[in-house]
């Protein structure tokens, strides 16, 4: 068995983490959000893991389904299928903040990241492919409670 060798932190000038799904717990936040969205606007009431089986499937048929694609599905599934795209968004938008209050940190992410600030002159910063208004949501004040 191999030995594990000590990482010296002080080598590094920047220490870069991903945000969404890392240090934040946002899967089974957008499976909260995705169910919300469909009771309320649709008054369909599914378990949460409809939608992770849902998410699931539509990705090995097509992995590159963008969001649009998965919202437009559901329009097309639960309503008429003709509401405007720009308007699924405002209405899924319009959950947010409810959303937000219940978004949690990932076990012991906020201490790594203090002592990794304690420990080390490095740079901390956060990187993401998530969508500008993704990022605006997760940023927030009222947004991931430590």
């Amino acid at each position: 068995m191999g030995t594990t060798k000590k990482l010296d932190l002080n080598r590094y000038e920047l220490i870069i983490f991903d945000w969404d799904g890392t240090l934040v717990d946002s899967l089974s936040a957008y499976e909260a959000w995705d169910k919300q969205y469909v009771e309320k606007f649709y008054g369909v009431d599914l378990p949460i893991e409809y939608f992770k089986d849902l998410a699931g499937k539509m990705k090995k048929i097509d992995p590159g389904r963008s969001e649009n694609q998965y919202f437009r599905y559901l329009d097309e599934l639960y309503g008429a299928g003709n509401t405007a795209i720009d308007q699924i968004w405002e209405n899924i938008y319009s959950l947010a903040p409810e959303i937000q209050s219940k978004i949690e940190y990932k076990k012991d992410a906020p201490e790594l990241l203090k002592r990794l600030k304690q420990a080390t002159k490095a740079h901390i910063t956060l990187a993401t492919n998530s969508e500008q208004r993704d990022i605006a949501f997760f940023s927030s004040e009222s947004s991931c409670t430590a």
